[in-house]
C-alpha cells in the first residue's frame, strides 16, 4: 500500500513542480489558492504515507535517490520516466500552460490511453492484474466488459491489492505514459480477429456456459453488470489456454487499440 501512494504522491508533486516552472517561463500568474490547495493535497497524501509506513524515511531514500543501495522497482520506473530526455520534453509540451489538476488529469489519461501501446508480455501482466482487480469489484469488472470505468473508481480498487500488484500496475502505468507520450507504434485488433479469440475460449467452455457467453456477446452494451463480469473473467482466465495470437488480440482489443487514437 505505501508503494502505491508514494507512487502517487511522487506524481502529483512532480506534476505540480513542473507546472510552477512552465508557469514561471512563460510568466503566468499563479493562482495562489490554487497553489495552496495543491500543497495541502500533497501534504495530506505525505501524511497518509508516514501513517501506513513508519520508515518513510528509509523509503523516500530509495526511491528518490538513485545511489541508493536499493532502488524499489516502483520508485525506479517514476524516475526513469522523467530521466529521458525525450520522453521529459514531450512532456513538457504537453504540459505548457496547463494548471497542476489538469496536469494530474492528463497523466491520467495519457496511462490509461498507453496501455494499448504495451509489449506483449505487459499485456499480459495487465490482464493478470486487471483479473485480480475483477476478483475484489463486480462493478469495475463489468466495466472492463462494457467500458466506462473512472480513474477514480480503479484506484480505489487497486489500493485494495497486495504491494506486488500494485508494483505491477505502477510499472505498467507510468510506462503506458510514457508510451503515449512517444506514440509509440501498436498493433490494431480488428473484429475479425477477436471473434476468433471468443469462439476459442467458448469452445472450451462447458455446453451450458457456451451458450450463456454466447448470449452475452450478442447483447452487446445492454446485458447487466453480473453477466458481463463473469464473460470478463472468463476471457482473461481463457487467454491463457488459446493461442498466443488470439490471446494478444483479446488483451490489445481490452487494452483500447480498437480504437483509431
Amino acid at each position: 500500500m505505501q508503494y502505491f501512494l508514494l507512487t502517487h504522491f511522487l506524481i502529483g508533486l512532480i506534476s505540480f513542480s513542473f507546472a510552477i516552472l512552465i508557469a514561471k517561463k512563460i510568466n503566468v500568474k499563479l493562482n495562489v489558492s490554487l497553489v495552496q490547495f495543491v500543497s495541502f493535497c500533497l501534504t495530506a497524501l505525505l501524511l497518509e504515507i508516514i501513517a501506513v509506513n513508519t520508515n518513510l524515511s528509509d523509503v523516500i531514500r530509495k526511491k528518490v535517490d538513485p545511489s541508493a543501495e536499493v532502488v524499489d522497482s516502483t520508485g525506479e520506473k517514476v524516475q526513469k520516466l522523467f530521466s529521458d530526455e525525450h520522453t521529459l520534453t514531450l512532456f513538457q509540451q504537453a504540459t505548457e500552460g496547463k494548471a497542476p489538476g489538469e496536469i494530474q488529469s492528463m497523466m491520467e489519461i495519457l496511462a490509461r490511453d498507453g496501455m494499448k501501446r504495451l509489449s506483449t508480455k505487459e499485456l499480459f501482466t495487465w490482464n493478470e492484474v486487471r483479473l485480480e482487480i475483477s476478483k475484489k469489484s463486480t462493478e469495475a469488472c463489468s466495466k472492463f466488459w462494457l467500458g466506462g470505468i473512472k480513474d477514480k473508481e480503479l484506484l480505489s480498487v487497486v489500493g485494495s491489492l497486495s504491494s506486488e500488484l500494485q508494483d505491477k500496475w505502477a510499472a505498467i502505468s507510468t510506462n503506458a505514459m510514457r508510451m503515449e507520450l512517444q506514440k509509440v507504434e501498436y498493433g490494431k485488433a480488428t473484429k475479425e480477429d477477436v471473434l476468433k479469440g471468443f469462439l476459442f475460449i467458448k469452445d472450451i467452455m462447458p455446453p451450458a456456459e457456451q451458450i450463456r457467453f454466447a448470449k452475452t456477446i450478442q447483447g452487446g452494451s445492454k446485458i447487466n453488470s453480473e453477466d458481463a463480469c463473469w464473460a470478463m473473467k472468463k476471457v482473461m482466465g481463457g487467454v491463457n489456454e488459446i493461442p498466443q495470437h488470439l490471446a494478444l488480440n483479446l488483451l490489445k482489443y481490452f487494452a483500447g487499440s480498437q480504437n483509431n487514437n
